[in-house]
């Protein structure tokens, strides 16, 4: 039937006849078979268009250099690469060539690595682990020998052949850190270099270390085996010339079991030459006796200094029968090119640092177990006079001082806070984290709080209790009112999950100020909210 005998049933709504239906089922069938055969052609056409699109885009033409750096930001897994890490990059090369070139320009990504215990059971685990740090150029390499928290291999890992090979024959090493369960696989790993044959020793990987760092998380096995007698069995004795050095101690009825009767009188026998040639020291050793002043009288070189007190109060770290006053023996401990202090897990003093001398001290960092800052405790200096003491009183580092950090402690007279900082009037960078202040009004609106950061270029308040967010927020703003403009970094963060938002900061900032149509950032504030 011809096309013009159904025309017009397509205008209209009279009911086609039989005849008049097989003619339209006929037409509709033609149609959808046309219909299908351009929706592929212009499905084609589309991939074609996709296709050049994709030759042009800015991805493809990017130099990768600056790919690489896409990858470091996007890179969920932080560095040094375990095993899951180091797949995910891998699978970042197979994209395309392009990407695989980006991943090995970027050179933070092949000079690092965590080997765990199931990366030994590979035949070829060595030829595996030569072959990425290879990748990695003439950039320093670092290693970590790393078990996960019961992992019946762990000590393994330390004494196997493919360690040991790495340490004696593999690439050459910036940076090594380990974990032992205890004294003896210590004492075993650290003199298994030394019964290598054919292999020239101060040519090894182990020789060439600049960076070192020891955790033991288990007993310490004899207490001889730190004394200084007999330099053979010493394993201090037996490191390399390091110039960076972390140890790690557990607490000491983990390292001592019930026998605690010995640890104030045990030397840990680290050889002067070892630690004068130290720049940077981090230690975590929370037992009893003068185990640090004892280090730290050696340790004339060090710029940087990380102090763990793992929880134990100073004044019984010390021995019980030194007086209170600081003991002749100990005095003065002189850092002269001391840059950096850390003193972490604090507890009720901060007695160490009337042992110390730091002149050229530029940054500060305290971190107590919320202790009240403001209590004036019997018989002992109290934090802030322990801080103003280091500060003003011994090394007068007023003028070098440029970074404070103080975490976890509480002030209820804001007065004390106040005090710490007007002794540090060159403070660039502030951060305040888990700091209850009770009365946090007085602290932001003091003219000393002001005169003191008023070369202030970094501001972090941080962990602020959700029910003060908003005061917080308000004093904070009050502060920065009378700021001339210029460049400053101000970041808040939260204990609880819900946070205000950065149009919660916005509202406050309008609600306070009315009459300012100026921003924050147009008074040289950069203002962040982070989880």
């Amino acid at each position: 039937m011809e096309l013009t005998d159904i025309r017009h049933l397509l205008n209209s709504n009279n009911t086609p006849n039989s005849i008049e239906g097989v003619a339209l089922k006929a037409k509709l069938a033609e149609l959808t078979t046309l219909s299908n055969r351009l929706r592929a052609q212009l499905e084609e056409v589309e991939d074609q268009i996709a296709q050049y699109r994709g030759v042009l885009s800015i991805m493809r033409s990017m130099p990768c250099e600056i790919l690489s750096l896409v990858f470091s930001f996007a890179f969920e897994v932080p560095l040094p690469l375990d095993r899951a890490g180091r797949d995910v990059l891998l699978t970042f090369g197979l994209v395309c060539r392009n990407w695989r070139n980006a991943s090995l320009l970027n050179h933070q990504f092949w000079c690092g690595l965590i080997i765990s215990p199931g990366d030994l059971r590979d035949r070829e685990s060595y030829e595996k682990i030569v072959t990425w740090f290879g990748r990695g150029g003439h950039f320093p390499k670092s290693l970590y020998l790393l078990s996960p928290l019961g992992d019946p291999d762990a000590n393994g890992l330390l004494t196997s052949d493919t360690t040991l090979k790495l340490l004696t024959q593999g690439p050459v090493l910036d940076h090594l850190s380990f974990e032992c369960e205890d004294t003896t696989v210590l004492d075993k790993f650290v003199h298994s270099f030394y019964r290598v044959e054919g292999v020239e020793p101060l040519k090894r990987p182990w020789d060439s270390l600049r960076s070192l760092e020891v955790i033991i998380s288990g007993g310490v096995v004899d207490g001889w085996y730190f004394h200084t007698r007999g330099t053979s069995k010493n394993i201090f004795f037996s490191l390399p010339p390091i110039i960076s050095f972390s140890l790690r101690f557990p607490n000491q009825h983990i390292a001592f079991d019930s026998d605690l009767a010995s640890v104030p009188s045990l030397k840990l026998g680290i050889p002067q030459s070892l630690l004068g040639r130290l720049k940077s020291l981090d230690i975590t050793c929370g037992w009893k006796g003068p185990h640090i002043l004892s280090i730290l009288q050696s340790c004339r070189r060090l710029e940087s200094l990380t102090v763990d007190m793992d929880g134990m109060p100073f004044d019984e770290v010390i021995r019980p029968s030194m007086p209170l006053a600081q003991p002749p023996q100990f005095l003065p401990i002189r850092l002269a090119k001391l840059r950096v202090l850390r003193l972490q897990n604090q507890a009720k003093t901060l007695r160490l640092l009337d042992f110390l001398i730091t002149p050229a001290l530029t940054t500060l960092d305290i971190s107590m177990q919320g202790c009240d800052a403001s209590a004036k405790q019997p018989n002992c200096d109290w934090l802030v006079n322990a801080i103003i003491g280091l500060i003003q009183a011994r090394s007068h580092c007023e003028d070098t001082l440029r970074t404070l950090r103080l975490h976890d402690m509480t002030f209820n007279d804001p007065g004390d806070l106040i005090a710490i900082l007007a002794v540090q009037p060159a403070l660039r960078s502030l951060t305040l984290d888990k700091i209850n202040l009770r009365i946090f009004s007085w602290f932001w609106q003091s003219p000393i709080t002001r005169d003191t950061l008023a070369n202030l270029v970094n501001l972090s308040v941080l962990q602020i209790s959700l029910k003060d967010s908003y005061n917080i927020m308000k004093e904070i703003f009050a502060f920065f009112k009378g700021w001339v403009p210029r460049h400053c970094e101000v970041c808040l963060s939260f204990q609880e999950a819900l946070i205000p938002d950065t149009n919660a900061a916005i509202r406050c900032w309008k609600g306070m100020y009315p009459e300012l149509l100026s921003s924050w950032e147009d008074m040289g504030i950069s203002f962040s909210i982070v989880p």
